[in-house]
């Protein structure tokens, strides 16, 4: 995934701990969730809106400190008029920007709707009246309950980590774009 991705060489040594290192954190992060009655902190706004926006500012800066004036060359494509080229810019700022935001969105509703959607099936089976209801009707109804609460865990586990590997992919991505020519070998 990282050679597919990045396909660069030089900046390997320096860009491969911090994917390595966010890929364990971000499945640590939502694997947690998993854990019953326990929340994935990467259904917490402000834990997934401080690492989008610290990877964010440190990509930027990282382009910036390697590429010096030449990481602006990012917002224009060669070859374009100079009018157009006016014109892309600022939609080709606006865009690099909004990429945090959009891998915000992803990781959060992603995470948060595994663990609403496991909350109210926990809730609704331990709020269950068994003593009010029939014999047979209640056992009936909590083994249904019970029987979704299984593969709902499975499927938040792997949810968890497909949206850790969603995420990187993502930040693999944004590196490609920020580094720019440098990529090329």
């Amino acid at each position: 995934m990282y050679k597919k991705n990045l396909n660069f060489k030089y900046y390997e040594h320096s860009v491969l701990p911090l994917v390595f290192g966010l890929a364990l954190f971000l499945v640590t992060l939502n694997i947690g969730g998993t854990i019953p009655m326990n929340m994935a902190l990467t259904a917490q706004i402000s834990v997934v809106g401080t690492l989008c926006l610290s990877i964010f500012f440190g990509i930027v800066a990282f382009g910036i400190n390697h590429r010096r004036l030449t990481f602006f060359r990012t917002f224009y494509s060669p070859g374009t008029i100079p009018l157009v080229g006016m014109l892309l810019v600022p939609i080709e700022v606006l865009a690099y920007s909004f990429k945090p935001i959009s891998v915000f969105c992803r990781l959060f509703s992603n995470m948060m709707s595994g663990h609403a959607i496991l909350k109210v099936i926990v809730g609704a089976l331990s709020a269950m009246p068994i003593t009010k209801c029939g014999g047979l009707y209640a056992a009936l109804t909590v083994s249904f309950l019970t029987s979704l609460i299984v593969p709902l865990f499975v499927l938040e586990f792997m949810v968890g980590i497909i949206q850790a590997y969603v995420f990187v992919v993502i930040i693999c991505l944004f590196i490609k774009d920020t580094m720019g020519h440098y990529n090329r070998h």
